[in-house]
C-alpha cells in the first residue's frame, strides 16, 4: 500500500530452504491488516530471481469491509421476517367460506375463458393452451370448490375438443414416412396433428379415470362419494357428446366401449338411459355405417360377456333406432370349402411374379383411394349395414334360444326387435325363427303387447321372402282373433293405444296383404269383433281407430255386407266367444253394435258409428 504507513506484514522474511513451508508461512498470516482506520488484505506474494518473495497487499473499502457483517445480519433478518411470517389464515364464518369460494370459481372461469377463446382463435399454435386447459380437469389446487372446477374444466375441455376436432381420422405416421424431410408448413400441420391426438388421448384417459372412480369412495381426500359421483356423471355426459360428434375421429371405438358399459352396467336409471339416447342418437345420424357396426359388435360382446339378468329392456331398445333398409348377404365373408381353396390356389399359381406384384399394388392403390374419397361408398355402407343386422339377430336369436326365465324381461323388446327388422332376416334363418315363434305362442306366458310383436315378426317373415315356405299361420290368426278380446282388459289408456296401434300393424299385414288367402268368416269375424270391441275400450282413439280399420277391412269383399243384413241370422249361429274364426259362424253375425256406438257419449264415435251404418244402408239400397 502507498504511503509512509506501508510496511511488511511480519517484518522481513529469510530465504527458507523450502519453498513449500514458505507459502504455509504465508497462509498462516493474518490477511487482513488495519492502518490508520483502513484495512488491507494480504494477497500471494511475488517469488523474485533470487529467491526472495514481494508480499502484495489489496485496499479494502468502508463498504466492502462491512459486508461480511451486513451479510450475517441479512441473514438474522431473514431469519426474523420468516418466523414472524403470519400464518395461513382460514375463513372464520360460513360467509366467508361463500365468499371465498366465489372468488375462486370466477378466477378459474376467466382462466377456462381465455384458454378456450385463445384455441378456437388459432388451433394450430395453440397446443400450450390446450395442455393447460386439459390439465384443469384435474385440479386439486381449491380444496373448497375442487369438484365444481373439474367440473367445469371437463365441460369447457369437451365444447373445444368437439369445436377443433377436424372432419377426417387423422392416419398414424409409418416409420418410412418419419424419415422423410418435410417442409415447414407440413411440419407444423404434422406436429399439430400429433399433440391434437395426444391431448385428446389424455382427456379421454382422464374421463375414464372419473368414469371409473365414479362409485368408488376414497379417491382423494378433498371430494366426498356425492361429488365423486357428480363429477362422474358430467364425464359421463362429456363421453356421450363426443361419442355421437366424433364418430369420424380417432378412438371414436374406445368411447364406444366405455359408453356402452355405462349404458348396461351403471346403477344408475338416468345415467343407463342418458347413454342409450346418445346411442339412438348415433344411429339415426350415422351416415356411413362403420360407427354403428362397432357400437352393434360391442352391444352383442357385452350381452355375451354378461348375466342375461344383469341386461336391462332400455338398453335393447336401443337397438330399435337403427336406420337400415338394405343389406346383401352375399358380401359377407362365407368360409370356403375345399374346393373353393383350391381353385384359388391355382388361380395365383397361374399368374407370374410380376403380375402378383401389380395386383397387390393395385388393391394397395384401391384403398387408399377409398380412405381418401369424399363421396360415400354405397357399396361399403351396405356391406357394413349386413353386418350390423347380422350381429343384430344374433343378439336376438341367443335370447329367445333362452328356457329359463331370465330373460323374461328382455322377450318385449327382442320380439319388436324382431318384428321391426324382420323383412331383412335372412331366409336361411326362417324356418327356424318361425318355429321359435310358434313355440311362444302357443306357451301362452306372453303379455297382450308381448304376443303381438310375436305375430308381427311372423306375418312380416311371411309376406316377404318367406312367401316360398310352406308355413300354415292359422296359429297366429287365431290368437289374433283371441287378442281382440284381450285388449279391453287394459286399463291404462297409453298403454291401450299402444297396443291398438301394434294390433292395426298385424292386421295390415294378415288381411290387406293376404287378402287373397282370407276367407269371408275370417273376414267377418275380424270385422264383428274390432265393432264389439270399441264398444267397450276406456280410449277414445283406440276406439275410433278400431271402427277405422273395421270399415276399411269391409273394403276387402263386397260380401262382407251381410254384416248388415238381418235376415243373415237365418242362416246360422253366430259364436261370439269362439276364438277360432273359421268356426265362429261369423257369417250369421249382424252388425248390432253399431246402434250402441251411435248412441254414445262421445260425439266423436257416435259420429264415425252413424257414418259406417249410413255406408251399410247405401250398399243394401244399391243392391
Amino acid at each position: 500500500m502507498g504511503g509512509k504507513h506501508k510496511r511488511k506484514l511480519g517484518g522481513e522474511v529469510k530465504k527458507p530452504n523450502n519453498t513449500d513451508d514458505v507459502e504455509m508461512l504465508y497462509e498462516k498470516k493474518a490477511r487482513i491488516v488495519e492502518e490508520d482506520e483502513k484495512q488491507a488484505k494480504a494477497l500471494l506474494p511475488i517469488k523474485l530471481h533470487d529467491g526472495t518473495f514481494v508480499p502484495q497487499f489489496m485496499e479494502l473499502a468502508d463498504d466492502d469491509a462491512g459486508m461480511e457483517w451486513d451479510e450475517e445480519q441479512e441473514v438474522e433478518e431473514s431469519t426474523n421476517v420468516y418466523e414472524e411470517k403470519p400464518k395461513m389464515k382460514f375463513p372464520k364464518s360460513v360467509a366467508e367460506i361463500v365468499r371465498r369460494r366465489k372468488e375462486i370459481i370466477a378466477e378459474k372461469k376467466a382462466v377456462m375463458a381465455g384458454l378456450a377463446a385463445k384455441i378456437l382463435e388459432s388451433p394450430e399454435t395453440s397446443l400450450k393452451q390446450l395442455k393447460d386447459l386439459r390439465l384443469m380437469v384435474e385440479d386439486h389446487d381449491s380444496p373448497e370448490c375442487c369438484a365444481t372446477i373439474r367440473k367445469l374444466a371437463v365441460a369447457s375441455t369437451t365444447r373445444v375438443f368437439i369445436d377443433i376436432i377436424p372432419d377426417f381420422r387423422i392416419r398414424e405416421r409409418t416409420e418410412a414416412e418419419n424419415q422423410v424431410k418435410l417442409t415447414k408448413e407440413v411440419k407444423q400441420r404434422v406436429d399439430y396433428d400429433e399433440g391434437l391426438l395426444r391431448h385428446y388421448q389424455a382427456f379421454l384417459k382422464s374421463l375414464e379415470k372419473l368414469i371409473r372412480h365414479r362409485n368408488k369412495s376414497g379417491e382423494t381426500r378433498m371430494l366426498s362419494i356425492a361429488a365423486q359421483k357428480s363429477l362422474g356423471a358430467v364425464a359421463i355426459k362429456s363421453i356421450s357428446e363426443l361419442y355421437t360428434a366424433t364418430s369420424h375421429f380417432n378412438f371414436h371405438n374406445n368411447i364406444a366401449v366405455l359408453l356402452i358399459n355405462c349404458a348396461h352396467s351403471d346403477h344408475d336409471l338416468e345415467v343407463r338411459q342418458l347413454c342409450c339416447n346418445a346411442i339412438r342418437e348415433l344411429f339415426r345420424k350415422d351416415k356411413k355405417g362403420l360407427p354403428t357396426l362397432e357400437t352393434v359388435k360391442n352391444i352383442a360382446k357385452i350381452c355375451k360377456d354378461s348375466p342375461i339378468h344383469k341386461t336391462g329392456p332400455e338398453f335393447l331398445d336401443a337397438l330399435l333406432s337403427l336406420r337400415i333398409n338394405r343389406v346383401d348377404y352375399s358380401m359377407l365373408p362365407h368360409p370356403k370349402n375345399k374346393e373353393e381353396r383350391r381353385k384359388i390356389k391355382d388361380e395365383k399359381k397361374r399368374l407370374s411374379k410380376r403380375d402378383r406384384k401389380k395386383r397387390k399394388k393395385q388393391e394397395a392403390l384401391k384403398n387408399e383411394l377409398k380412405e381418401v374419397a369424399a363421396s360415400e361408398d354405397l357399396d361399403e355402407r351396405t356391406k357394413f349395414h349386413t353386418e350390423t343386422i347380422s350381429q343384430l339377430f344374433w343378439i336376438y336369436f341367443r335370447i329367445l334360444k333362452m328356457k329359463a326365465g331370465n330373460a323374461k324381461h328382455l322377450l318385449a323388446s327382442v320380439l319388436r326387435g324382431l318384428s321391426d327388422f324382420a323383412h331383412l332376416i335372412n331366409i336361411e334363418f326362417f324356418s327356424d325363427l318361425l318355429k321359435v315363434l310358434q313355440e311362444l305362442v302357443s306357451s301362452a306366458n306372453l303379455s297382450t303387447k308381448e304376443s303381438l310383436h310375436c305375430i308381427s315378426a311372423a306375418f312380416k317373415i311371411l309376406s316377404g321372402q318367406g312367401e316360398v315356405l310352406n308355413i300354415d299361420p292359422v296359429e297366429f290368426y287365431n290368437l289374433t282373433h283371441k287378442l281382440l278380446y284381450d285388449i279391453t282388459v287394459v286399463t291404462q289408456t297409453r298403454e291401450c293405444e299402444e297396443d291398438v296401434k301394434i294390433l292395426i300393424d298385424c292386421l295390415e299385414v294378415m288381411m290387406n296383404k293376404r287378402r287373397k288367402q282370407i276367407t269371408l268368416t275370417c273376414l267377418c269375424a275380424f270385422v264383428k269383433r274390432l265393432v264389439a270391441t270399441s264398444l267397450q275400450l276406456n280410449s277414445t282413439k283406440a276406439a275410433l281407430i278400431l271402427l277405422g280399420e273395421a270399415r276399411k277391412l269391409m273394403t276387402i269383399s263386397s260380401k262382407s255386407d251381410s254384416l248388415f243384413h238381418t235376415e243373415s241370422q237365418d242362416i246360422g249361429t253366430y259364436h261370439e266367444e269362439e276364438n277360432d274364426p273359421q268356426h265362429s259362424g261369423s257369417t250369421s253375425a249382424v252388425l248390432w253394435d253399431l246402434h250402441l256406438l251411435r248412441r254414445h257419449y262421445v260425439p266423436a264415435i257416435n259420429q264415425s258409428a252413424k257414418r259406417f251404418l249410413a255406408e251399410g244402408k247405401r250398399k243394401i239400397i244399391n243392391e
